[in-house]
């Protein structure tokens, strides 16, 4: 039987019985149920890698178009797919835990479900994608932090659950559960009920809410060291609830005192760079040709403390991009009362006060811009 026997036969079952119009493929290929799924579908060939087929909601998850995304790999067009079962198939309808990686760099969770079926004898797995922030997050987060949470508990690591509450200016952080032995400055006082601001000075409780909120939009982690606290670790979810771990003193930590002795020991006036370890180039080495001592921090809450404690001590300050780090904010607060200016080597806007003396410049850093900078701010 020719294919063109089989498309008229196809056409004529179709005008017979109208409904089956929807599995007939369209100019693409793909029918009208499989192309518009509430699901993302792909064909994927298992040996090579190559997309074979991939429906709208596929590509709205992608953020491409189908025409440069059939036929290649995910990574040859910059985007991926990762789960924790690379390793085999799913049973089936048992779903794995994923992250898909879109087209401008972001990561969106993602529930999979995958079989594998043969191709013109060839492997190919096909997967279903669904974005779990959509349907199921709240849930999936909520399992991941009992697991986690039991994780704690077994090892005896201290740890304290809250829910974000409140609305607008009065949002806050409830606690709803702890566990283990929690640091000296919190031990005996956090029980269920207890809030964020009545543990905490209004400054460090503001900046622990303020974090909080900004990370349960997208869910991740964040590490805060706040003045005459114990370190502590944010997870979130975009459930609204929040997971506080208190983690021995990190590298980054010590590495902080040791820069506060050398401050109180020898280096009369400095220069703080706030440096980020995806910058293309480092100002550190920049700022040395130009003839400036350099004190290097890793983050704008490290620099934060060492502005407070060490007044008089820096001429400026140059930062990368940390524009969505709210403790950037903490540190123009603190050099627009101290009088001293920072360069900031961003494209992005950043809130300051009137009377901060910033100088922005575009990345990729150079030491041409950078003089002109440091000329501008330290002027």
């Amino acid at each position: 039987m020719t294919d063109n026997v089989r498309d008229l036969l196809a056409k004529l079952r179709a005008a017979d019985e109208p409904q089956l119009s929807a599995f007939s493929p369209d100019a693409e290929g793909q029918n009208t149920i499989l192309r518009n799924m509430p699901c993302g579908l792909l064909v994927r060939d298992a040996e090579e890698g190559l997309i074979l087929e991939a429906n709208d909601y596929a590509l709205d998850l992608f953020g491409v178009q189908r025409f440069s995304l059939v036929g290649q790999t995910l990574n040859s067009i910059g985007l991926s797919l990762e789960t924790g079962e690379e390793g085999g198939m799913s049973a089936p309808g048992q779903p794995a835990m994923g992250t898909v990686k879109d087209n401008s760099g972001v990561s969106v969770p993602v529930m999979t479900f995958r079989r594998r079926i043969r191709i013109n004898g060839r492997k190919a797995d096909i997967i279903i994608l669904v974005d779990s922030t959509l349907l199921g997050g709240k849930r999936t987060a909520e399992v991941g932090f009992n697991l986690f949470k039991r994780a704690l508990s077994e090892s005896e690591t201290p740890f304290v659950l809250a829910a974000i509450s409140g609305e607008a200016l009065e949002r806050d952080l409830v606690v709803t559960e702890t566990g283990g032995e929690l640091p000296p400055d919190l031990k005996g006082k956090v029980t269920p009920g207890t809030s964020v601001s009545e543990l905490f000075s209004a400054v460090n409780a503001a900046r622990i809410v303020e974090n909080a909120l900004i990370l349960s939009r997208n869910g991740g982690e964040k590490l805060i060291e706040l003045r005459d606290c114990s370190p502590m670790k944010l997870f979130t979810d975009p459930g609204g609830q929040v997971l506080i771990t208190f983690p021995a003193e990190s590298d980054q930590k010590k590495r902080l005192r040791t820069r506060k002795s050398q401050l109180s020991s020898g280096i009369r006036r400095a220069v703080l760079y706030i440096t980020s370890p995806e910058a293309e180039y480092s100002g550190k080495e920049m700022l040395g040709m130009i003839g400036f001592q350099v004190v290097e921090v890793e983050s704008p809450s490290s620099a934060a403390i060492l502005i407070e404690e060490n007044p008089g001590r820096f001429h400026f300050v140059v930062s990368d991009d940390f524009t969505e780090d709210p403790d950037l904010i903490t540190v123009g607060v603190e050099l627009e009362r101290a009088g001293i200016g920072m360069v900031l080597v961003s494209d992005n806007d950043f809130t300051h006060g009137r009377d901060l003396r910033l100088v922005k410049v575009p990345p990729p850093l150079s030491i041409n811009l950078l003089a002109s900078a440091v000329s501008e701010v330290s002027g």
